[in-house]
């Protein structure tokens, strides 16, 4: 599965691949500079809430080396930029605010 991870620059710049974007909890973590507990806690909330179903928004990915990991969809990564309070994630939710729909 080829899949993008989206980053911020140190200037607040967002950078959005062309692949379909699959982060791991680690990965949000350094997108958004919290520690990972942050993550795991408002990914759980998320899915306790009902906001956004497990199913569709999570899946395992297995490397080449057999070692299988947790990769999340780019409808969680937008749910915890508004759900965290850091730069980083007020940078992307300014960034999607201001997309205009084709690029939805």
């Amino acid at each position: 599965m080829e899949r993008g991870i989206i980053t911020i620059s140190e200037t607040g710049v967002v950078a959005m691949p062309t692949a379909p974007v699959w982060m791991t909890q680690q990965e949000m973590s350094d997108l958004f500079m919290v520690f990972c507990c942050d993550i795991r806690k408002a990914i759980r909330d998320i899915y306790k809430n009902h906001e956004l179903l497990e199913e569709t928004t999570m899946c395992y990915i297995r490397q080449e080396d057999g070692t299988r990991y947790m990769v999340y969809s780019l409808e969680i990564v937008i749910a915890l930029a508004f759900r965290l309070r850091s730069r980083e994630s007020v940078s992307y939710t300014h960034l999607r605010a201001h997309e205009t729909p084709e690029h939805l």
